[in-house]
């Protein structure tokens, strides 16, 4: 669920919002037929946000934004013994801009901190790139890239979460009058935390990529 507010005072804009995420994950069975058991992973996440804009171009629009995250799990350990609640903010300051009537798309500089209630896990931070570029070949087509990057939960026994960075692209076009067809291919990348103890060899990274295809 979210909730948001947008309001612009000439050359002046200010955002507002809030959303909540509740998750809840099935249970699952391993190789040798053992059941697992995810509800250590179940969790509610809420973030706080707020954007401030000052467009000095009539093409371009400075930005700041600033937001606050909160995450409770529902068991109060995890399977390793755990306590995984974490808080965090973020800062982005960026800028939106127009190149073209077909070309438009955002640059920024983003911080990232992420604290856990248990001393034992190791808080992160990290600084990351946000972009994102806006193409219309055509009015029925458009192409979109993106790159963003976010904190994540684990249950990992060797790590506090880790620092993901998202690549992505995305293309819609409008097939009929009444049906927009699209497809999108990223790839993350999953930069874990690893605890002071870890073993050699610990998970560190993993990487990945997804396709999705859907109609509207």
């Amino acid at each position: 669920g979210n909730l948001g507010f947008d309001h612009t005072f000439n050359r002046f804009s200010i955002g507002l919002g809030y959303d909540i995420t509740a998750l809840s994950y099935d249970d699952n069975y391993n190789l040798d037929g053992e059941l697992i058991d995810n509800s250590d992973r179940d969790r509610t996440q809420q973030n706080i946000f707020a954007r401030l804009g000052y467009q000095f171009k009539s093409d371009k629009q400075a930005f700041l934004s600033l937001g606050y995250q909160d995450t409770a799990f529902d068991a109060p350990f995890d399977r390793n013994g755990f306590h995984r609640d974490s808080s965090g903010f973020n800062a982005a300051v960026g800028v939106d801009f127009s190149l073209t009537g077909v070309l438009s798309g955002d640059v920024s500089l983003n911080y990232r901190e992420r604290e856990y209630d248990d001393p034992r896990l190791e808080s992160i931070d990290g600084w990351g790139m946000g972009a994102g570029l806006t193409w219309m070949p055509t009015t029925l087509t458009t192409v979109r890239g993106t790159i963003s990057t976010s904190i994540e939960d684990t249950t990992q026994a060797t790590s506090s979460g880790y620092f993901r960075t998202m690549y992505s692209l995305r293309a819609d076009h409008e097939l009929l009058r009444n049906l927009q067809i699209s497809a999108q291919l990223s790839y993350y990348v999953n930069d874990y935390e690893l605890l002071p103890d870890a073993p050699e060899g610990a998970r560190e990274e993993d990487t990945y990529f997804t396709a999705d295809f859907g109609a509207t």
